[in-house]
C-alpha cells in the first residue's frame, strides 16, 4: 500500500533527523569539553538551557541544508525505489552533513583563539590565502585529535543512519483520498519545519536570538558554526588601518574607564526614555502661535540638567540601542543587532547594574521583536521585555507601528511601580514615527495646522507630561534619576539642521527630583555614548568597565562619533571633519560656517591633526576590541593580544 510505504518514509525521515541532531549535540558536548576554562565557573542552568535551545539552532541548519532529501523522504516517488537511488540519495545526506560538523570540529579548536564561533570570515580566509594546501597537513598534525573525532562523527553517521528498505513494488491504485491526505501532511510537515527553522516573529531567528535563551558568556556554546558561517555571508571584516602601536593607541586614547574604587555607591533607580525621532530642532521650534511644540519637556529643561549641544552617534533606531545601552558606537555598514558580531560579549548598563541588585526591563510598545530590540535588550543584560504582547490591549493600538505613547508610558510606570527599588527601567517611545499619527481625541488640541512632524512630536510630549504626572505620586519617584534621549533626529524643517551637524543634534536631559545640584545647562559636547558612563559616574560605581562615551561629569576633551554613509564623523566644539578611513574628506567650522560651505581640509592643519589622531585612535581601539571580542573587556589593549597586521 501506499499509505504504508509513505509512513515508512516518515519515521525513516524522523530517524535521520534525529540522528544527525545527536550527533550536532556531542560536537556542542565536545565545544564545552575542550574550551571548559572559557566556561569555568559553570552555570549548570545555563549549559542546560545551551543544550536545548541549541537543538534549535541545529535543527535550523539541517533544515535549510537538507531540505532536498526532505522533500524526497515526503514524495513516494517509484524512481527513488531502487538501491541505486537510495545509494546515491544516503551518500549526499552523509556528505552535506559531514561538511556541516567539520564546521563545528574546527571551531572547537579556533574558539580558544577568538573567543566566539566562526563566520563567514573563516571562509573567507582560507579561500583567500595562498598557502593553505601546505598547510593542511600541520593544521591536522597539530590538531589531530580533533581531526579523528571527526572521523568518528562520520563513522558514526554512517554506521548509524537508517537505511532505506526496498518494498515489493505491488498494483496499487491510488485514490484521490490517499493523494489528498498524503499531500496534506506533506504540507503541514513541511511548513511546520520552516515555522520551527524561520520562528513566527516578525524577524526570523538570527544569532542575536541567542541572547533571549541563555547569558552572553554561553552563546558560543549554544549556536552551531555552520549557522553563524550562513548569517554573515557576504559580511566582511570590518575596521580601519593599523595607524598606532598598542602602546601609541593606549596614550591617546582608552575606551576602559577605572572609576575611585572608595566611592559611596548611590542605590537610585534609573530610567532612561529614549524619545523617538526627537530631534533638538523640534524642541527649539515654536509654532506660528509662538508657543512651543514640547511644553513639558522645557519645563523639565529648567530644573534639570540640560545638555543643548549633544549629539546622536545613530541615525536609526536600532543603531540607538548600543551606543545607549552598552557604551560602545553604532559604525558599522549594518546594524550590530543584524551583523555577525551581535553576539559578541558587552558590557551593557543593565548587566552592571543587575551586579548593585537591581532590577531591570525594557519597555517598547512595538510588535515584539520589531528591529532585534527584544534581542539587543537581553544582550545587553536586561531581565525583562514589555512590547506589545505584554500590554495586550488592541483597543490602543495606533493602526501602524503599536501602541501610543500615553497608555504604554502609563503601564511601564505602573509595573515598575510593583518592583523593589532599586531599578533600572529603559522605555523606547513609538508614537513620534512616521506617519506621525495622533489619536483621535488629541487631533483638534494638538497644533491641527501645523506640521505632522511636529504635531507628533508634541504628542510624545503630552504622553511624557501624563507619566510624569503618575510617577510623582509614587515611593520611588524622588529616588530616581530619569533621562531623556532621542534615537535619532528625524525631517529637517530648516537648513541648519540638514547640515551633518544639525542631523545629529538632539537634546539630552538630566533628572532628579531630590537632587537640587543636578540641574542648569551642561554647554560642552556630548552624545548618547556619554548616558552610560555618565549615569555610572553619578551612582559613583566603582568597578572597571568599558565605554567609548565620557561622563559629563569628567573634565577633559570632549568630541562625539559617528557614521555617516561610507564616512566617519568626528564633531567637537567647533569643528566637523569626515574621514573615510585614511584620510580627511571634509573640515569645517560649525560655529562660524552654520551650513558647512567651506572645507577647511588641509588648510587648518593643526586642527585636522588633532581631530585626525584622536579619531584614528578611537576607530583602531573601537575596531579592533570589536573584532577580537574584547569590546567587553577591561584590560588596556597592552596586555590584550597583539594588534592584528
Amino acid at each position: 500500500m501506499i499509505i504504508t510505504r509513505y509512513v515508512n518514509n516518515l519515521i525513516l525521515l524522523f530517524k535521520r533527523t534525529g540522528l544527525i541532531l545527536v550527533i550536532f549535540t556531542i560536537t556542542r558536548f565536545l565545544f564545552l569539553l575542550f574550551n571548559l576554562g572559557y566556561f569555568k565557573p559553570l552555570e549548570f542552568i545555563e549549559v542546560l538551557k545551551s543544550f536545548i535551545f541549541g537543538l534549535r539552532f541545529d535543527f535550523i541548519v539541517f533544515y535549510y541544508f537538507n531540505i532536498l532529501f526532505i522533500l524526497i523522504h515526503l514524495l513516494p516517488l517509484r524512481s527513488f525505489e531502487n538501491k541505486t537511488s537510495q545509494k546515491v540519495l544516503r551518500a549526499f545526506i552523509i556528505i552535506i552533513n559531514a561538511a556541516l560538523l567539520l564546521f563545528n570540529f574546527i571551531d572547537i579548536g579556533y574558539f580558544g583563539f577568538t573567543k566566539k564561533r566562526s563566520g563567514w570570515e573563516l571562509i573567507m580566509m582560507y579561500a583567500e590565502s595562498t598557502d593553505n594546501f601546505n598547510l593542511l597537513p600541520v593544521y591536522i598534525m597539530n590538531y589531530w585529535y580533533l581531526f579523528l573525532l571527526w572521523v568518528g562523527a562520520i563513522f558514526l553517521l554512517i554506521k548509524k543512519l537508517p537505511e532505506y528498505k526496498i518494498h515489493v513494488v505491488l498494483q496499487y491504485k491510488n485514490t484521490w483520498m490517499t493523494k489528498v491526505l498524503i499531500s496534506f501532511t506533506s504540507i503541514i510537515i513541511i511548513t511546520g519545519g520552516f515555522a520551527l527553522a524561520r520562528g513566527l516573529d516578525a524577524k526570523p531567528v538570527r544569532m542575536i536570538t541567542a541572547n533571549k535563551h541563555v547569558i552572553p558568556k554561553y552563546i558560543p556554546l549554544l549556536l552551531n558554526t555552520p549557522f553563524t558561517i550562513v548569517n554573515t555571508i557576504n559580511q566582511e571584516r570590518e575596521g580601519v588601518g593599523e595607524f598606532f602601536s598598542a602602546q601609541e593607541l593606549e596614550a591617546i586614547y582608552s575606551p576602559v574607564h577605572y572609576p575611585d574604587a572608595t566611592n559611596s555607591y548611590k542605590s537610585k533607580n534609573v530610567i532612561i526614555i529614549i524619545l523617538e525621532s526627537f530631534g533638538k530642532e523640534y524642541v527649539d521650534a515654536v509654532s506660528k502661535k509662538g508657543k512651543s511644540f514640547t511644553s513639558f519637556v522645557d519645563s523639565l529643561i529648567k530644573i534639570g540638567l540640560y545638555c543643548p549641544n549633544a549629539f546622536a552617534n545613530a541615525t536609526r533606531s536600532m543603531d540607538a540601542m548600543p551606543p545607549v545601552l552598552a557604551g560602545f558606537p553604532s559604525l558599522l555598514q549594518t546594524s550590530f543587532v543584524n551583523s555577525g558580531y551581535s553576539v559578541n560579549n558587552i558590557s551593557g548598563l543593565a548587566a552592571m547594574l543587575r551586579g548593585k541588585n537591581y532590577r531591570t526591563a525594557f519597555f517598547h510598545g512595538g510588535q515584539n521583536g520589531t528591529m532585534g530590540f527584544d534581542m539587543f535588550a537581553y544582550a545587553a543584560g536586561f531581565e525583562h521585555y514589555y512590547g506589545m504582547d505584554e500590554y495586550d490591549n488592541v483597543s490602543d493600538h495606533d493602526g501602524g507601528w503599536g501602541i501610543w505613547d500615553e497608555p504604554f508610558l502609563q503601564f511601564m510606570a505602573n509595573t515598575v511601580n510593583e518592583y523593589d527599588e532599586p531599578f533600572l527601567s529603559v522605555l523606547f517611545t513609538l508614537s513620534s514615527h512616521d506617519p506621525y499619527p495622533i489619536p483621535d481625541k488629541l487631533k483638534d488640541t494638538l497644533f491641527p495646522n501645523e506640521p505632522k512632524i511636529l504635531r507628533s512630536i508634541a504628542y510624545a510630549d503630552y504622553a511624557l507630561r501624563k507619566f510624569f504626572k503618575t510617577a510623582s505620586k509614587m515611593d520611588w519617584y524622588n529616588n530616581t534619576l530619569f533621562v531623556l534621549c532621542p534615537d535619532h533626529t528625524s525631517f529637517a524643517l530648516s537648513p541648519p539642521y540638514k547640515t551633518n551637524v544639525g542631523s545629529m543634534s538632539i537634546p539630552i536631559l538630566y533628572y532628579c527630583p531630590s537632587d537640587s545640584t543636578l540641574k542648569g545647562q551642561y554647554k560642552q559636547v556630548t552624545q548618547q555614548l556619554d548616558i552610560l558612563p555618565s549615569i555610572l559616574d553619578y551612582l559613583e560605581y566603582r568597578k572597571a568597565y568599558t565605554s567609548f562615551g565620557k561622563s559629563i561629569f569628567e573634565p577633559g576633551y570632549r568630541f562625539s562619533v559617528s557614521k555617516k554613509g561610507v564616512n566617519y564623523q568626528i564633531i567637537d566644539s567647533a569643528y566637523i571633519m569626515l574621514f573615510d578611513g585614511n584620510e580627511t574628506v571634509q573640515l569645517n567650522n560649525y560655529l562660524e560656517d552654520t551650513l558647512l560651505l567651506t572645507n577647511l581640509a588641509g588648510i587648518d592643519t593643526n586642527i585636522q591633526y588633532n581631530l585626525e589622531i584622536n579619531l584614528r585612535a578611537y576607530l583602531q581601539n573601537y575596531f579592533f576590541r570589536l573584532n577580537n571580542n574584547y569590546l567587553a573587556d577591561t584590560l588596556p589593549v597592552t596586555k590584550l593580544i597583539k594588534m592584528p597586521e
